[in-house]
């Protein structure tokens, strides 16, 4: 399985475990430094964002670090939309999501993308735009 392929596994099994209410497996495929840190706040984000319509839009990955934007997902309380990149890193042979960040624009989806291909210029895209988004 490539590293593009892995990451977005797990970014999607991630999200759709939060989605779901189950917590204690969306942390398993976190790393246990980001859920000491952050744990209160996937809760706060499970709660705030409508997860149901799920889709990622964008991944880069290189053999170490991989990252993933999803599509706009509506705030619960109808106050607006927001995307989520989330940054995942390599532990050996398994990926984890390593910190999720709420993108609350196109420019900010645009920088977080931006962000990680300076960093990683020998990552690989993925990206899927328009009805068909978050296909295989």
């Amino acid at each position: 399985e490539t590293a593009r392929n892995a990451s977005r596994r797990v970014a999607e099994s991630f999200l759709a475990a939060l989605a779901n209410g189950q917590t204690n497996q969306a942390f398993r495929l976190a790393e246990p430094s980001y859920v000491g840190r952050r744990g209160s706040g996937l809760n706060q984000l499970a709660r705030g964002v409508d997860l149901s319509d799920l889709r990622i839009d964008a991944v880069l990955a290189d053999s170490e670090r991989a990252c993933a934007v999803t599509g706009l997902l509506p705030i619960k309380d109808g106050s607006g939309q927001v995307a989520l990149g989330l940054s995942l890193v390599r532990s050996e042979e398994l990926w984890l999501v390593a910190e999720v960040a709420e993108l609350v624009d196109d420019a900010a989806r645009s920088r977080f993308l931006e962000s990680f291909r300076r960093s990683s210029p020998d990552a690989i895209w993925r990206l899927r735009l328009g009805p068909t988004a978050g296909t295989p």
